[in-house]
């Protein structure tokens, strides 16, 4: 063998093998790197204003607390709600009660009783708009929330000695249908339940006048009171007449 050839052709594979034996060097692709994911901040709920509790009517205030209406002014009589001590008749025994409410005022020494559900509101006297050809006992008129309220003078509606004027009087109001009156009195002094069943008769002493309005009597504190018939007590003639 001739060596000169056999190392000549040694040469040339050892040229040759760098290039056939190495593995290409990959080049690494910029679409197939994958970018490091950025670290993400955990998902929170937005931020949300604190609120103070706002201060307003709870649920045990009423509406009228909240919110007055313009409603009538309270009723000046006291709440508590009275009945007279009397000895049950014999001839009432075992019939059925009629018990009513009934506010009971005073004019001059007498006094006097209607029932409480025809009462509209009290109100201290005031200043009238007379009126010409009336009764001498329909003292004037005012106006109350847009009505007008005709004021009568209890006593003299009574034929009883007229009220001091030096006296602070009261107006007690009422409802009748679509009307409102006024009857002016001394003083307001109780609102009492009644066994209306057990009316006594009015006394004698009564006079006629008295006599035609009054229905019937209670006691309450030792004192006689009589139970007015309110509707009668309305009715009279404007162009004077009684």
């Amino acid at each position: 063998m001739d060596l000169a050839k056999i190392r000549k052709k040694a040469k040339k594979k050892e040229h040759a093998a760098p290039e056939s034996i190495r593995k290409p060097r990959k080049e690494k692709d910029p679409a197939a790197v994958e970018a490091k994911p950025a670290v993400e901040a955990p998902e929170t709920e937005p931020v949300r204003e604190r609120r103070e509790p706002q201060s307003g009517p709870g649920p045990a205030e009423s509406y009228e607390t909240a919110a007055p209406a313009a409603s009538s002014p309270r009723i000046e009589v006291p709440v508590k709600i009275e009945t007279p001590s009397q000895p049950e008749p014999e001839l009432q025994k075992g019939r059925d009660k009629k018990l009513e409410k009934l506010l009971v005022f005073r004019v001059g020494r007498n006094r006097y009783a209607i029932p409480i559900d025809d009462l509209s509101q009290i109100i201290d006297d005031r200043i009238l708009t007379p009126l010409p050809h009336v009764p001498p006992f329909l003292k004037g008129i005012f106006s109350l929330r847009g009505h007008i309220v005709g004021v009568l003078d209890v006593s003299e509606r009574l034929k009883l000695p007229p009220l001091p004027e030096s006296i602070l009087k009261k107006i007690v109001v009422i409802e009748k249908g679509s009307d409102l009156f006024g009857l002016r009195v001394e003083n307001i002094e109780h609102v009492v339940e009644v066994d209306l069943s057990s009316l006594e008769a009015p006394p004698e002493s009564f006079d006629a006048a008295q006599q035609e309005f009054v229905m019937g009597v209670f006691h309450f504190r030792k004192k006689t009171v009589a139970f007015l018939n309110i509707q009668q007590f309305l009715e009279f003639d404007v162009a004077g007449r009684n």
